[in-house]
């Protein structure tokens, strides 16, 4: 069973770009790639694993896309929870990474966090 989420990048401020992730979803994974990785570098990637479905999983080693062009995965509001994702993502326009549980205790009236430290002491 995968730890599903969705990552966006934030494009311009206030506008986003975002996919399905199926499997690592969890932020013990996903904060220190998405902190790694420049902003253009992932939008390539979410653009190329959009219109196949999303990703399979996303890896220091390389990326993996679901690769089911029948549904594409193409979405805009990080705010919405489309696909039922136990986790949300933004790499922010500004370079920084902020994510949600959508499952879980949020940290202020938001929901969103900006570090992991936030996970082990909520």
């Amino acid at each position: 069973m995968g730890t599903r989420s969705n990552i966006y990048v934030e494009t311009e401020p206030g506008t986003y770009v975002g996919t399905y992730c199926h499997y690592d979803g969890q932020p013990s994974h996903m904060f220190p790639l998405l902190a790694a990785i420049e902003k253009d570098r992932l939008l390539s990637h979410i653009l190329m694993a959009a219109p196949q479905g999303g990703f399979r999983g996303i890896y220091e080693r390389g990326t993996e896309y679901l690769g089911d062009y029948t549904y594409p995965c193409i979405l805009q509001n990080p705010s919405m929870e489309d696909l039922g994702p136990e986790y949300i993502y933004i790499k922010c326009h500004d370079g920084s990474v902020k994510w949600r549980d959508t499952y879980g205790d949020y940290v202020d009236e938001t929901g969103w966090r900006n570090n992991l430290s936030e996970l082990m002491d909520p």
